[in-house]
């Protein structure tokens, strides 16, 4: 029997089982020492990987960029509104008129005069001035502070204690029965630093809203 088995090997035939020895020896080299040092750089594309399989442990989150939608999200989380210096003085006008102590309107009457609002050093004060023929309304900004500046209508007036800055005078013009406006923009700036800023100016008028002279005003200081 051996003789015959070997009867049968050719060099065809030895050649064949030598190959296949080869092969199923590579493959197995190429199983057990297969590592990163094996494979060239950007060679396997995201297309062979398994979906699904890579985790927290095989990638470096601090070299991810952000989405986009993460970006608008922190940027929205810094936007913050500054806190100005100084209250808003909205709720300490002392818009009494009529005796409503909430009113948003000072209504005075002739030959009267009335704090329109304060805010830190500035004041606005409201007055109705005998004219001798019909009442007029008159209304200016004083300061406590010295060299503070009062900025609008393209001017900047310097004033300090003791001064006045006009907002509505006597002269200006106004039909009676009607509302006007005066010191839109104005801006009132102290050496401390505080501000105040007339939100929409100073509306008036005269012989209207059932008082001889009415003035509203509100400040953001």
């Amino acid at each position: 029997m051996p003789g015959a088995f070997r009867s049968k090997l050719t060099f065809a035939n030895v050649t064949s089982v030598v190959a296949l020895f080869i092969a199923l020896g590579g493959t197995t080299y190429a199983v057990t020492q297969l590592d990163g040092s094996k494979i060239v750089n950007r060679s396997i594309a995201g297309g062979k990987l398994e979906k699904n399989t890579l985790t927290g442990g095989e990638i470096n989150e601090s070299k991810l960029k952000k989405v986009k939608s993460a970006e608008v999200a922190d940027r929205t989380l810094q936007l913050t509104v500054s806190a100005p210096k100084r209250k808003s003085k909205t709720a300490d006008r002392a818009l009494r008129g009529a005796g409503d102590p909430d009113s948003s309107l000072l209504k005075l009457s002739t030959g009267q005069s009335q704090q329109l609002l304060a805010s830190g050093p500035f004041t606005l004060s409201a007055s109705c001035v005998d004219t001798g023929d019909t009442p007029r309304i008159r209304v200016v900004a004083t300061t406590t502070e010295p060299g503070t500046y009062a900025v609008g209508s393209g001017r900047i007036q310097p004033f300090g204690p003791g001064e006045e800055v006009t907002l509505v005078s006597v002269d200006d013009p106004i039909v009676q029965g009607s509302l006007g406006a005066a010191g839109l923009g104005s801006t009132y700036v102290a050496p401390s630093g505080a501000t105040m800023q007339l939100g929409g100016g100073v509306v008036f008028g005269t012989q209207t809203l059932g008082a001889d002279c009415v003035a509203s005003a509100y400040g953001v200081g």
